[in-house]
């Protein structure tokens, strides 16, 4: 098993509304002669990635997994939501660094996009501050020599794709172990007209519905969003975005709660749309201590075949169990995802569940335990 690894996945675009962030460790990394990766940043308040990669420090992620959340999210050297580089450490000081967006107007849809943005640097003895040149809607990058210090930052704006939704591009993804075995894996996702075509990224429209299980009809795998594919492939297509999860067929990994018509399911879609994902780490470890307490969805698409005639999308009707899989006596439902969930944004512990399909009871469908087998 393996435990704090970088981010799994980072998607979105920088929204930030009166950000700052502040850097107060000069402790640089050096990869050059006086050039140096940049310094921590401290992210005080707003929210985004900036379209860079993102890396908590170790005390973040203890911080977020003890208390749920963390007030002001700190960043490992060159992974924060602002790139900055140290460019001149014969220039470059200590001092309490901040760096804001400003002039904004909030009656202005997405008066983000052409924010301004400053460095403040504060001694004992005098404060400076050093305007950039260009709105972040400029993509350029600023060297302030005064300081030693190259700065980058950028409105990276979604686009809409053929489906008439907002997209934008993966950042970065990373499966990591913290041993030599690679004991984990998935259904890498393929383009057959067939379940292991599992992610509905692309922009198949077939509406064909040759055959006699609905599994092998065309229609069953027609596209809905991410014309260009950008998130079918993430970690070789063994993991995609909620929105993006096929739930149109027998063996389908999802079932909407209702039905895919429903008001529910509706609400559902819309909400995880691909502009709304967050950046996270995802970590499973073998430290029961950090495990997250979560539903367990039912899959099965027959209710009738489900164990306590569970609806399809709704919480397994077994028993819920304790982190060691046996009956807790606290009701049905509820069981442990063995691992956790960050928001490497905000700094926030997420809520997790996984699902089991209780017809499948011969491949661990019916434990409440996750569990799943290579079959």
């Amino acid at each position: 098993l393996y435990d704090n690894s970088p981010e799994l996945a980072n998607f979105g675009n920088l929204t930030v509304d009166n950000t700052s962030y502040a850097n107060y460790d000069t402790n640089l990394p050096e990869v050059g002669l006086n050039y140096y990766i940049g310094p921590k940043l401290k992210r005080i308040e707003g929210y985004g990635n900036g379209n860079n990669r993102l890396e908590l420090t170790q005390n973040s992620i203890d911080s977020i997994v003890q208390n749920g959340f963390v007030t002001e999210v700190e960043y490992k050297n060159g992974y924060g939501p602002v790139h900055i580089e140290v460019i001149d450490t014969t220039v470059y000081s200590d001092g309490a660094y901040t760096f804001e967006f400003y002039d904004l107007n909030p009656a202005t849809n997405n008066s983000i996009d052409s924010a301004k943005w400053r460095i403040i640097k504060t001694t004992d003895s005098e404060v400076l501050t050093f305007n950039g040149e260009f709105d972040i809607s400029v993509d350029t990058f600023q060297i302030i020599p005064e300081l030693g210090l190259k700065v980058q930052v950028h409105q990276n704006k979604y686009y809409a794709d053929i489906f008439n939704t907002p997209a934008s591009n993966l950042i970065n993804s990373e499966l990591n172990f913290s041993g030599s075995a690679k004991w984990l894996t998935g259904v890498k996702d393929n383009d057959a007209f067939f379940p292991t075509n599992w992610i509905a990224s692309g922009r198949d429209s077939d509406t064909s519905t040759n055959g006699v299980e609905n599994y092998l009809h065309g229609l069953s795998y027609k596209d809905e969003a991410d014309h260009n594919e950008n998130f079918e492939n993430i970690l070789e297509g063994i993991i995609a975005p909620y929105s993006l999860v096929r739930y149109t067929c027998d063996y389908a990994p999802l079932t909407y709660y209702n039905g895919p018509t429903s008001g529910y399911a509706g609400s559902i879609k819309t909400l995880s749309r691909i502009e709304y994902l967050p950046n996270v780490n995802i970590v499973f470890t073998s430290d029961k201590s950090k495990w997250t307490r979560c539903p367990v969805i039912e899959l099965g698409r027959y209710q009738t075949n489900n164990v306590g005639n569970a609806k399809p999308g709704g919480f397994r009707q077994s028993p819920s169990v304790d982190k060691n899989g046996n009956n807790d006596g606290t009701g049905i439902g509820i069981g442990w995802f063995p691992g956790y969930a960050i928001d490497v944004e905000t700094g926030v512990r997420l809520y997790l569940a996984f699902g089991e399909n209780s017809e499948l009871d011969s491949y661990n469908g019916a434990d409440m335990i996750w569990n799943p087998t290579s079959d």
